[in-house]
């Protein structure tokens, strides 16, 4: 929870954790928080790009929203993260920061589609390889029954060949080939 000011009030354990720091009392951008809040690509965010000013500044929820976080040991973490202004019983107004670590989820998530993108080349190579199959043997199927008609044909003429002096016979093999 943090004030106006930005003035860290409360953390609990597991933020830090998360966090893979201490998190002091002052304000969250002036902290060393602050040089490891960053974009998708790793370049740092300014603080009014952050859930928690932006819930201040704007005194609405904000989030859940994907935020970057380098942690200490350099490690890139993905953070969905919720701001919301609350009334605390001082009547102080407070920001409240929840963000969770879905760095698995989205590594698992990203996996998943890689597997789903190859599981789908693979269906299409099969279709296409089914599909020269059945051309495959459709033109044998075509060549096969040319190769009978030619060789009713080639056996017409060679009886012809064999027999060029009877003309009926010739002119019947003729027609029939």
């Amino acid at each position: 929870a943090a004030s106006p000011a930005g003035e860290v009030r409360f953390a609990n354990a597991e933020a830090q954790r998360l966090l893979g720091r201490p998190i002091e009392t002052q304000a969250i951008w002036d902290q060393q928080i602050a040089d490891c809040v960053v974009d998708q690509t790793g370049n740092q965010l300014l603080p009014k790009e952050y859930v928690l000013y932006k819930a201040m500044a704007e005194n609405r929820r904000v989030g859940p929203q994907l935020q970057s976080y380098r942690r200490p040991d350099g490690e890139v973490v993905q953070f969905e993260t919720t701001a919301a202004p609350v009334q605390a019983s001082d009547h102080e107004q407070l920001t409240v920061a929840a963000f969770q670590d879905v760095t698995a989820k989205l590594v698992a998530e990203h996996r998943a589609a890689e597997a789903i993108a190859a599981k789908s080349d693979a269906e299409a190579a099969l279709m296409h390889a089914q599909r020269l199959d059945a051309l495959g043997r459709l033109t044998g199927g075509v060549a096969h029954d040319f190769n009978n008609l030619l060789t009713v044909v080639i056996g017409a003429l060679d009886v012809i060949l064999k027999h060029p002096e009877n003309a009926a016979r010739r002119k019947r093999l003729g027609e029939a080939a």
